[in-house]
């Protein structure tokens, strides 16, 4: 049957002229790979759908990351069969009619959906109770995870356990349990067991010390960067050789020679001397040439220093402080066995898995039954997984279990063809701090062999110019690994395609600080978005019209890494009276609105929390100003609602403004009758009573931004309801203060409506998939999170922990750095 669309060449042989093979398909954004996925899972059905009609939707198995993706796909592999049979006739027609029909049938899915689906029939093997439930609440599963670990932690103090009683007397026990909660978290990917004799971590670590170093001394020896770097630092000339600056240039390029001339285990000592090289101020430009050269050498030598400096780790010996941090991995790694098992027992009470166990329990149940997983796999003729890059390798490795031996695990082919496909783009992998391992990608793509790899490298999406700047950049960051992608557009617009704008901040306000830099940063941004849609500036283009049409807020999005700062950004538009939209911002936990709905809850749950009370009376809920507050601090005794009796109200109500009172006795009834109501009514039913009595949504949507603050509230709400017979009421608001203070991620409600035209703050992680005619990328100075986690699990290496040296070694003296 003819293509109606041209398909690239790439396109055309992943999605159908090789659709029988094994295939690892790297595609860029925008290179269409959701179409060449919907294109071979039809391809496949209409090459084996002859033979076997009743069946066929069930023996393709396309397996995506969201349940959108999931959607997309299916939306498009219906319209393509519709296409098809539009333009078929006889028996094809009515066979793709039937398919049409039954698509529903197809197993178009998340990962996490087909290993449900899969352990609803393999429940008893599985251990699992058939009629298990997911568990999809966070809050719910984090919180018994903690309780777990906090547990097992107090069980080996009560036990004497002085490798546990030595850990704590280095942190506190809340540190200590959340370091033992996060270790649990790994489990699905590390046996703990493993790590139970000290010295056989030590042994495996430093074999694979052994490994990296070498693999590093290779990559020292052909660092083209380095040796431009240090080629730069040393072309700068020095006309007094009295300069401050001219011995540490010396000295850097000194030992830089050294450190490149001479075996990595050789070289501890020289980056110890090369850290001490710091710098600072100091050189004059007169000596220099002048005051920019002098800092051009500043910076060089810095940029020296920070690229060797990656590899000072690999110079390093094992010593006593990984001694002690092998001991202490074992406690923690023991500690963590215990928790899971206390885990495993509560949510099994409860009848409930959460999404980890979907991963774990079809591996194992997989592993565990060669014939069942045989019989699985033979109903398999081909597992389509998208978004490979962001799969973890526990999920990998339990779906190439479930093909067919007899196909190398469906990374050769056999007599019955291909048995696997794979899409993904390495510089798309952004889940890693969700257990996403983008070396397992790239290792699967490997041993497929560069004969089964295809690169999808024409873009559909973004212009020339831009794809020629990532494609700089991106060659810098990954260099050999990087595929450049072209586009396939040729029309442009009237000025640049990218720009890049160097906030430095007015002069009365010069960047001095991160949270100037910020401010900077935000004043450009609003101030750019403003000139482009009042200058009306063509740069969007119009595929109706064929050409260039003025830029419209709705046109734009601002990107971020982290929505740290997006109020920042937020207060700028405003101020310009410049509409957006925040997808995805953060700082839920931390919302005025929240605090008031939380302070009701805490009040009722505990009517003599007087901060509580204080706190919910002063805001938007009931509106009392502070002179109202003061005068019950001055006239009823504490706790305050306990002691709020009629008299006391009668007195108060002639000292208070005009209907303040009235709020302060609709308050008073609400809560004590709630208080004592509590116990019979979950968190979510309370939160509706004081929602309801109260009109607080009202008054919200009379505020700024009261879309979003109703948004809020409401999300709130629907956390309550996912919580109620989970939790008590004191549990909940235990755990949301714990989400307060931890400042959670969790994102708040949108501000303004999708479809208004306006500017959208979003992040980078959101964005995936999305398209945006013109995107602000800002913070490009901030630097790298550091990893707050004491245990890390790397492929290389297993589980690795660091320690303060001193703080939990034998002598007590030791100052040394972590």
């Amino acid at each position: 049957m003819a293509e109606r669309l041209k398909l690239t060449p790439a396109q055309q042989a992943a999605g159908i002229d090789r659709a029988g093979e094994s295939l690892a398909l790297r595609s860029g954004a925008g290179c269409g790979k959701t179409f060449v996925l919907a294109r071979r899972f039809t391809e496949l059905l209409l090459m084996g759908g002859a033979k076997n009609l009743d069946e066929a939707l069930s023996r393709f198995v396309a397996l995506t990351f969201t349940d959108k993706a999931a959607l997309e796909m299916s939306q498009r592999v219906r319209a393509m069969m519709r296409d098809f049979a539009a333009r078929a006739t006889g028996q094809d027609k009515r066979r793709l009619q039937g398919w049409i029909e039954r698509l529903g049938e197809a197993r178009i899915s998340t990962i996490h959906s087909f290993c449900a689906s899969l352990l609803r029939g393999l429940a008893i093997e599985a251990g699992l109770d058939p009629a298990f439930a997911v568990c999809g609440d966070t809050f719910v599963t984090d919180k018994l995870l903690a309780e777990a670990a906090e547990l097992a932690v107090l069980w080996a103090v009560e036990a004497g356990d002085e490798a546990v009683a030595a850990l704590l007397g280095a942190m506190s026990l809340e540190s200590f349990s959340r370091e033992v909660r996060d270790l649990t978290s790994l489990r699905d990917a590390v046996n703990f067991d493993d790590y139970d004799d000290p010295q056989i971590t030590i042994e495996r670590w430093a074999k694979a010390m052994e490994r990296l170093r070498g693999l590093a001394q290779q990559r020292l020896g052909g660092d083209a960067q380095l040796r431009e770097k240090l080629t730069e630092l040393e072309s700068f000339i020095c006309t007094n050789d009295g300069d401050k600056l001219l011995p540490i240039r010396d000295d850097v390029l000194d030992i830089a020679r050294q450190i490149i001339s001479q075996p990595l285990a050789d070289s501890a000592e020289l980056f110890d001397e090369l850290a001490k090289q710091k710098p600072g101020t100091k050189g004059s430009g007169k000596s220099w040439g002048d005051k920019d050269t002098a800092k051009a050498v500043r910076h060089c030598i810095k940029d020296l220093c920070g690229a060797l400096g990656e590899y000072a780790v690999f110079a390093g010996l094992l010593n006593e402080h990984d001694q002690t941090a092998a001991r202490t991995l074992a406690t923690l790694c023991r500690l963590a066995g215990q928790t899971n098992e206390r885990y495993a027992a509560e949510k099994k009470s409860r009848g409930i898995v959460d999404f980890t166990d979907l991963m774990t329990c079809a591996r194992d149940v997989l592993a565990e039954n060669p014939a069942l997983r045989a019989r699985l796999g033979e109903g398999i003729d081909q597992l389509l997984i998208d978004e490979a890059q962001d799969t973890d390798p526990t999920q990998l490795s339990m779906l190439l279990g479930l093909l067919d031996s007899r196909s190398g695990g469906g990374l050769t082919d056999g007599q019955s063809g291909g048995k696997l496909f794979l899409v993904g783009d390495a510089k798309q992998s952004i889940y890693r701090f969700r257990g996403a391992r983008l070396e397992v990608f790239q290792q699967l793509c490997d041993r497929l062999g560069p004969g089964r790899q295809i690169d999808l490298d024409i873009s559909f999406r973004t212009l020339g110019p831009g794809l020629a700047f990532v494609n700089y950049v991106f060659s810098q960051l990954l260099g050999d690994d990087y595929s450049p992608v072209r586009s396939s557009r040729t029309e442009l617009p009237a000025g640049s395609s990218v720009e890049i704008l160097l906030a430095n901040g007015p002069e009365d306000r010069p960047v001095e600080s991160a949270q100037a830099a910020d401010i900077a940063q935000a004043e450009m941004t609003a101030q750019r978005i403003s000139q482009m849609v009042s200058r009306s500036e063509k740069r969007v283009w119009d595929a109706e019209t064929e050409q260039f049409r003025p830029v419209r807020y709705g046109d734009i999005a601002i990107l971020f890494a982290r929505m740290t700062n997006s109020l920042v950004y937020e207060r700028e538009l405003q101020k310009r009276d410049i509409p957006y939209y925040v997808v995805s911002g953060t700082g839920f936990f931390r919302q005025q609105e929240i605090f008031d709905c939380l302070n009701a809850l805490r009040v009722i749950d505990n009517p003599r929390d007087d901060l509580a009370l204080v706190g919910l009376l002063r805001s938007a809920m009931f509106g009392l100003d502070d002179n109202a507050l003061l005068h019950i601090a001055s006239h009823v005794p504490k706790p305050w609602l306990p002691n709020m009796d009629e008299a006391r109200l009668g007195e108060l109500a002639r000292l208070m403004k005009p209907g303040q009172a009235e709020a302060l006795q609709l308050a008073r009834d609400m809560l004590q009758k709630l208080s004592a109501e509590k116990d019979a009514l979950g968190c979510d039913k309370l939160l509706e009573r004081v929602l309801a009595e109260t009109s607080y949504e009202a008054v919200l949507l009379s505020q700024y931004h009261g879309r979003r603050m109703v948004g809020n509230v409401r999300l709130l709400l629907s956390q309550a309801r996912q919580s109620a017979g989970q939790m008590s009421l004191a549990e909940f608001v235990e755990q949301m203060d714990e989400q307060i203070l931890n400042e959670s991620r969790y994102e708040q409600a949108p501000a303004a409506g999708e479809g208004d035209d306006a500017v959208q703050l979003i992040t980078i992680h959101k964005a995936k998939g999305l398209e945006y005619p013109v995107a602000f990328v800002p913070d490009l100075n901030a630097g790298q999170q550091p990893i707050k986690a004491a245990t890390l699990h790397r492929l290389d290496m297993g589980l690795v922990t660091k320690i303060r040296p001193g703080s939990l070694a034998d002598d007590d003296e030791s100052n040394d750095d972590d």
